[in-house]
């Protein structure tokens, strides 16, 4: 890294030990609460594949926002946030989370199928754009 950075901001060093964190794919049991909503990572949390953990946190923002009707704490703007964004948030969880297991899969033949199913998909261009479509929210 010092070689690397020429040298901008001085020598470098090792602050701390190195860590390993799992990659991991969770939801939260329930949505809402008294008064509170949960979003963001606060609400799911998913491997850094495709900007999917921003969409989905802009996803509840602008649910949130859309069903407050002046008062985003009230009860029915919570029950209606939690029906809505806890089961596309699962879906997309369950999408993601199938993507990384499989990017982590270490016998040759699974990584052999798993380039021909992604060069498929991008060989297409409509599929390619529907599934860019869909990464963002908007099918």
């Amino acid at each position: 890294m010092n070689r690397r950075s020429a040298g901008v901001l001085g020598e470098l060093t090792q602050a701390t030990r190195l860590t390993i964190w799992p990659i991991i794919s969770q939801i939260a049991d329930a949505y809402a609460g008294p008064r509170t909503a949960l979003i963001a990572e606060a609400a799911h949390v998913v491997p850094p594949i495709g900007a999917q953990g921003l969409n989905m946190s802009l996803a509840d923002l602008t649910t949130l926002v859309d069903l407050s009707r002046g008062d985003p704490g009230s009860e029915a703007s919570l029950a209606a946030y939690a029906r809505r964004r806890r089961p596309e948030a699962w879906a997309r969880l369950m999408g993601i989370d199938a993507l990384n297991r499989t990017s982590m899969a270490g016998a040759r033949p699974l990584r052999d199928l798993r380039a021909a199913a992604i060069g498929t998909l991008y060989a297409s261009g409509p599929v390619r754009r529907l599934l860019m479509r869909a990464g963002l929210g908007a099918v």
